[in-house]
């Protein structure tokens, strides 16, 4: 009985939980090259510009 259910909802919703997890993929590996760009930044391009580094 749990099998079945469990195969239903599988066969119902795996594309949708497949979008999410490619939506999770591409949100965390955005925060990464942000947290990466602001790291490793030129800091003389900054203040140029004379605003705040991050």
């Amino acid at each position: 009985m749990i099998d079945q259910d469990t195969a239903r909802l599988w066969a119902d919703h795996h594309e949708a939980f497949g979008r999410w997890v490619e939506d999770a993929a591409k949100s965390i590996g955005n925060a990464f090259r942000t947290l990466q760009r602001i790291q490793y930044d030129a800091p003389w391009h900054t203040v140029a510009r004379g605003r705040a580094r991050h």
